[in-house]
């Protein structure tokens, strides 16, 4: 077919000694193991993809032991008006088009799910980090949360600033995160779009589109997580009594009534 790369490689072969000489075309590595096993002359192109053999349709048959016998053709679909309707000579034939938009869909598709796979995993990970190092604050905070509850501060209004002091932290975290992501994937966007462009022949855009739904996203991920993480910390320090959130007894009691929920949970 045009722009195939056995098109190109057939096109600096001899295709008299392709013919007469039972002639192999072959990359390098295949050429090698071609020319351990078969007396058959070979030609080294660097175009013939790894696994690939171009000959002549009898060399093929014979080497191969299907004689008289094709697996698929390939038909351009302008022939001469002297032939005569493929589907005439073989009626049996299945025609399959070639449909390359098809092909990089599907692996637009494949990569975007490998992104959402490794997104939501990375997004995970980062619930149970921001949970560990939240309950480690909140554990050093249990002398000056008592402290401040016996002097009449309301709980409410305790777990209200703790909140606003995590909202706050995860805003900076998840802008700083956003800013970050997007100069990581503005500086590799260009080779993933030449990568595509060389194998597939799809024309990728190399520059980075803003959308606000991105960074509305990613700020409501930085946000939900971190609240998401502290909720059990704030759960158990609204259930102790007064004088017991200091105390580490209190502070493990509390702690066991959640972790059966969590294992059911898990």
């Amino acid at each position: 077919p045009p722009g195939s790369a056995a098109r190109a490689a057939l096109a600096r072969a001899d295709l008299d000694r392709l013919v007469r000489a039972d002639t192999l075309v072959a990359g390098p590595q295949t050429a090698a193991l071609l020319a351990a096993n078969l007396s058959n002359p070979v030609l080294v192109d660097q175009a013939v993809a790894p696994g690939t053999v171009l000959a002549d349709i009898g060399v093929a048959q014979k080497l191969l032991g299907r004689a008289g016998r094709i697996s698929r053709l390939i038909v351009l679909p302008d022939q001469p008006l002297r032939q005569r309707p493929l589907a005439e000579i073989a009626p049996n034939l299945l025609l399959q088009r070639a449909d390359g938009a098809t092909d990089v869909g599907r692996l637009t598709d494949s990569f975007h799910l490998n992104l959402t796979a490794f997104g939501l995993l990375s997004f995970a990970v980062g619930i149970f980090i921001v949970h560990g190092a939240i309950g480690l604050a909140f554990e050093q905070r249990r002398g000056m949360v008592r402290t401040l509850r016996a002097l009449g501060v309301p709980l409410r209004r305790l777990i209200v600033m703790m909140v606003l002091e995590l909202v706050v932290l995860a805003t900076i975290a998840g802008a700083l995160g956003i800013v970050l992501g997007y100069l990581i994937a503005a500086l590799l966007l260009p080779d993933v779009a030449a990568t595509i462009r060389g194998l597939y022949s799809a024309d990728v855009a190399g520059t980075l589109q803003i959308r606000p739904a991105w960074w509305l996203s990613g700020m409501a991920m930085a946000l939900g997580g971190a609240l998401l993480a502290s909720a059990s910390a704030l759960w158990r320090l609204a259930r102790m009594p007064v004088l017991a959130s200091a105390g580490g007894r209190a502070w493990a009691l509390a702690t066991g009534r959640t972790r059966k929920l969590q294992a059911a949970a898990a």
